[in-house]
């Protein structure tokens, strides 16, 4: 008996979304004298009745919708005057400005006092560098004993060159174009002047160990190229270190100068305020968009139904004036 009641039971209504007014209500319509009237009768009555029950969310999401395009439209507005004002900012300004508001050279004395002490001391240690090469390579040329060194200025000359040759590699990095390029340069001059600070470090006690010593009983007494290799290596490793460090002490003061020259540039404090501004609006633009995009489309679903509702009740309502003005046979 169970199943004979859950057959003859009332089927449950379609769950197609679709409301046809009752048989009676389309009658009363057609009943009318003024067929747009019934017509319209119907339609807002199936409109009524789609906003009471799964449309009552519609005038919910078009307060939503007119509210996140208010600010959307607001956001966007900001964000092309920000673009703007980008697109005529200079990333750069000159380092130094005179009364007149053109590029000037700023005296020395004028300084911020952490440049004025960083010039005297690495002044002090690039003069003591360039020396120490000088002298290092005048010692090897006449330590070799060649007649032509001795009492000439040939040796001078030619120890000449360990010093030029650190103000010649500073000299490439003015040569760069690209800030990107005088970037990488100096990377890799900072490099090798560490790693050849690391290599003199270690050769300079196998050189010399007066402190460290080790007695093997004359077991090494005689030269081995060993030896060779050791002194000469340390003379190369000493020179080399000497020319790198004097060429990173020089690149530093010229970094210093240029600060205060009348040609140096410096980033500009607005260009990067108003590109951190446009980063932010973008940011805020695209999450309103994210966010009016799920609200736009359920809405269109929704109106969509609604449409499809009153497609339905006005071909019902058609069909049954068509029905009431045929001849009843």
């Amino acid at each position: 008996m169970g199943m004979e009641v859950g057959f003859w039971k009332e089927p449950e209504p379609p769950e197609d979304g679709v409301f046809v007014p009752s048989g009676a209500v389309l009658n009363a319509a057609v009943k009318m004298p003024n067929a747009d009237a019934g017509e319209e009768l119907v339609l807002e009555l199936v409109s009524q009745e789609f906003r009471s029950g799964p449309g009552a969310a519609i005038p919910e999401l078009v307060r939503s919708i007119a509210d996140v395009k208010g600010q959307l439209q607001s956001v966007e507005q900001r964000l092309n005057s920000a673009e703007l004002e980008l697109d005529v900012c200079p990333p750069e300004v000159p380092s130094a400005l005179g009364p007149d508001g053109t590029p000037c050279e700023v005296p020395f004395t004028k300084w911020r006092m952490k440049d004025q002490l960083g010039t005297v001391f690495l002044g002090g240690f690039l003069c003591t560098a360039l020396s120490a090469s000088l002298l290092s390579a005048h010692a090897n040329l006449v330590g070799t004993g060649l007649e032509i060194f001795d009492g000439t200025l040939l040796p001078w000359c030619m120890a000449g060159l360990a010093p030029m040759s650190s103000l010649a590699i500073k000299t490439l990095a003015s040569h760069q174009q690209s800030p990107m390029a005088k970037k990488v340069f100096t990377f890799f001059l900072l490099g090798f002047t560490v790693l050849s600070i690391l290599v003199w470090i270690v050769w300079f006690p196998w050189k010399y160990n007066g402190l460290a010593g080790i007695d093997l009983g004359g077991l090494f007494d005689e030269p081995t190229w060993i030896d060779g290799f050791r002194d000469t290596g340390f003379i190369a490793v000493t020179l080399l270190t000497e020319v790198l460090v004097g060429s990173v002490l020089a690149l530093r003061l010229a970094h210093i100068a240029d600060l205060y020259s009348d040609n140096s540039t410096k980033p500009n404090p607005d260009h990067a305020m108003r590109s951190a501004s446009v980063k932010s609006l973008t940011e805020d633009r695209d999450r309103l968009r994210d966010e009016l995009l799920p609200l736009t489309k359920e809405l269109e679903e929704l109106e969509g139904q609604l449409g499809a509702r009153r497609t339905a009740a006005n071909l019902a309502y058609q069909s049954r004036r068509a029905d009431a003005a045929s001849p009843t046979l």
